[in-house]
């Protein structure tokens, strides 16, 4: 196995939801989901996230195409709206992105979880970019 597969990202299956046409995979390896949502703020007639189907693979080339500008985003770390983990996340192309990780009692200290979730964000961006 070569390095850029070892620090690659990949993703679980698609789980979609109606709400601003929500969609959320785990990423392979790790208790991270990602979450892809609509932002609202312009309408578009269709929404790029329509192609990322219920049951389906994610992929990087359908992350590529529906988030185009996400290496030049800036993440923000907090802890989810429900306190039930932890979250960083980013808008990009109409598109609000989430890494997030549920609370649990095994969970190491916030700082060490964010760096967990930076470096994954750090890690898809890199990516991305191949």
């Amino acid at each position: 196995m070569d390095y850029r597969q070892r620090t690659g990202v990949a993703f679980g299956t698609v789980e979609a939801y109606a709400d601003r046409h929500r969609r959320i995979a785990p990423v392979v390896g790790t208790s991270i989901n990602i979450s892809l949502q609509e932002t609202g703020a312009d309408e578009v007639s269709r929404s790029p996230l329509l192609d990322l189907i219920e049951g389906a693979p994610l992929t990087l080339e359908l992350l590529r195409d529906v988030l185009p500008s996400l290496a030049s985003r800036a993440w923000l770390f907090g802890e989810t709206a429900d306190h039930s983990g932890y979250r960083l996340s980013t808008t990009s192309d109409q598109i609000s992105v989430t890494l997030s990780i549920a609370a649990a009692d095994s969970l190491p200290a916030s700082i060490e979880i964010e760096g967990a979730l930076r470096g994954l964000a750090a890690r898809l961006i890199v990516a991305l970019s191949y």
